[in-house]
């Protein structure tokens, strides 16, 4: 019996520290944060120099300081998630947006998704989980 426990109690430490591995390698990829040594790979300044007006700044994981079509979607789903809830809490709809769908993802749109959602930076993954939450309702 004795024999049986020191199994268990090995294998869930085994368990436990693949699942620590896991998390802290490979959580913040899916979820659109960096780890330190991909920092440091942004930050090399050998590449020639792009101007932000010849390419939107769109691209997962949106942030301050993207803009784009993405930004206004997912504005747009932010504000949809907002009334929705507040109709289905209050009974009522709700007659204002909480983020101006302007395509530009700064300070108000960042407090908005911190204070509805959480986050300040947004996945494609989160705003399309936002948008399946909707459809089934």
């Amino acid at each position: 019996m004795e024999k049986k426990t020191v199994i268990l109690a090995v294998v869930g430490l085994g368990i436990g520290i693949a699942s620590i591995f896991l998390f802290k390698r490979y959580i913040p990829k899916m979820i659109g944060q960096k780890k330190e040594d991909d920092l440091e790979e942004d930050t090399d300044t050998s590449s020639s120099p792009t101007s932000t007006a010849e390419k939107p700044n769109d691209d997962y994981p949106l942030k301050i300081g993207s803009k784009g079509n993405n930004v206004k979607s997912a504005q747009r789903i932010l504000n949809k998630l907002v009334a929705y809830n507040y109709l289905k809490k209050r009974g009522k709809k709700l007659n204002k947006n909480v983020v101006a769908e302007d395509g530009d993802f700064g300070s108000g749109t960042e407090k908005a998704f911190d204070k509805y959602l959480g986050t300040k930076v947004v996945t494609k993954m989160g705003l399309q989980q936002i948008q399946y939450k909707l459809k089934k309702g």
